[in-house]
């Protein structure tokens, strides 16, 4: 199996865990530090998928990686209290949906690499 699919893999789980756990932190505060490990870990994912869009990845991911990476350090950032906390829930929803788009174009150049051989 590819090293880049299950960093994928990782990384869509990883984002489903990060906002499950997000929105039942603030009942239960034992949530808050995996949330917040979660959200750590994320960057280095992106930072790695981001790293390989650019090597391989065609027009459409090159443009849509660096700007899930940026929503995703912004996410972070609103989480630790750096930026305007209210925000936070905004950017999640902004980067779910960078999320997908960035994982639909991967699958399409991915897609296109196989028919061209």
């Amino acid at each position: 199996m590819n090293i880049v699919l299950v960093v994928c893999i990782i990384t869509a789980i990883g984002i489903v865990a990060s906002v499950v756990t997000g929105f039942y932190a603030g009942a239960n505060p034992a949530l808050i530090s995996i949330h917040m490990v979660l959200g750590v870990l994320g960057i280095f994912l992106l930072g790695y998928l981001t790293y390989v869009a650019f090597t391989r990845g065609m027009l459409y991911v090159k443009i849509l990686s660096p700007i899930t990476l940026v929503l995703g350090i912004i996410m972070v950032l609103t989480g630790l209290g750096v930026l305007a906390p209210p925000i936070h829930i905004y950017v999640g929803v902004a980067l779910i949906v960078m999320a997908i788009l960035t994982g639909y174009a991967g699958f399409m150049s991915a897609r296109a690499r196989m028919q061209r051989r």
